[in-house]
Order: C-alpha cells, then structure tokens, then sequence
C-alpha cells in the first residue's frame, strides 16, 4: 500500500525551483509531489529511500515546510529525512513494552517547523499512544489522560488559539489545547461506538 500527506505550508523548493506540495511513502520509498506555483507540471520525484528490514514499510508521512520529512512505519520506526540531498536519520522513540512486530505508526502531524506529533498503535493489544517534539529533537511519550485504546484518528487546528490538537478512537474523541499535556473528553452526543476517524 502507499500513503500521503499535504505538506502543512509548502516552501522548500527543488532545483528546478518547483514546491514541494505532498510526501508519500510506498514500501521503503519516499516521495514528493512537486508543481509551479500556479500548480502546473505536478509530478512525482524520489526524496529518499529507506533501509527496512524485511515485512517493514512506510505507514505515515508528514512534513510542515518540506525542508524536514518524517516517515514512520510498521515496527514502530521514525525516520528524519532533511532535504536538499535527502539524508536519513533514524529518530529514537522510547517504544511501550509492546511486542515490536504489532507496532505501527499511524499518523505524523506537523504544525509548525519544530512541532510534530504522531500515533503508535499496537493491533495486537488494540492500544496506542501518542508522541510529540516541540523542538524537532526531543521526542515524549504523551500517555496521561488519553482512553488506553487503539488511535483511529488524529487532527491539529492551527488556526485556533492556542492550536488544538484532536485525537480519536472507536468510542471517544479527546482534545488538548496544551500541545497533549492534558487532556478533556469531547464525546457527548456520540454513538457509544462511532468507531471515530480523521
């Protein structure tokens, strides 16, 4: 399979001056659409590509300007990659004692040039968490007040102030206003199970 995200505000320019618009991922490869300003010429070049392991890909993408991409994939692993030349760092995430293989990141949100979060789930034990670096560095594991279950679905409104960051599982939707330090449930008036996504 493969899988796509807008770049949040698209600045980086490759050497034929053309934006980068969107990065995706299939497999072990990294992607980027580039156009004109006016949209024109849009097409696909290889940013990068990853060295994964066997029954390893890419299950989430996301960049803010398009200078910095990150790629997450099954297993649980986050790769930087930092544009013009595309060179890969492995990120280090403090992972749950969680079995390795049923680990999957599943969404990578970038709202501004230093912030990013992202959602690990493990199918195995139907749970997921959270992560967040509001410096582009150093990566937390955002437990506290979220339900202990698998995350469906993740969404940051930047226009808001303070920016608000919304979470979803299969029966409740969660809201911080604190950048995933605290947490308020946002589900009345929802089905018991609306199996909620982005």
């Amino acid at each position: 399979g493969a899988v796509m995200a807008s770049v949040t505000k698209p600045t980086w320019r490759n050497a034929a001056g053309q934006l980068l618009y969107a990065i995706g991922g299939s497999g072990s490869g990294i992607y980027g659409i580039f156009a004109q300003d006016d949209y024109s010429g849009m097409h696909w070049e290889p940013l990068a590509t990853l060295a994964l392991g066997a029954k390893e890909y890419t299950t989430a993408v996301g960049s803010y300007d398009g200078s910095r991409v990150y790629a997450g994939t099954i297993g649980g692993k986050l790769y930087q990659i930092t544009m013009p030349g595309g060179q890969i760092t492995q990120v280090t995430l403090q992972l749950p004692n969680w079995p390795v293989t049923d680990n999957s990141i599943n969404h990578i949100l970038t709202p501004s040039a230093q912030a990013a979060f992202l959602s690990l789930n493990n199918f195995g034990l139907s749970t997921g968490t959270l992560y967040r670096t509001l410096d582009g560095t150093t990566w937390t594991n955002l437990v506290t007040g979220l339900p202990y279950t698998r995350l469906y679905g993740m969404a940051v409104d930047t226009a808001a102030t303070p920016r608000t960051l919304y979470v979803a599982s299969q029966a409740n939707v969660s809201v911080s206003q604190t950048d995933g330090d605290t947490w308020s449930d946002l589900s009345s008036g929802l089905p018991r199970n609306p199996s909620c996504t982005d």
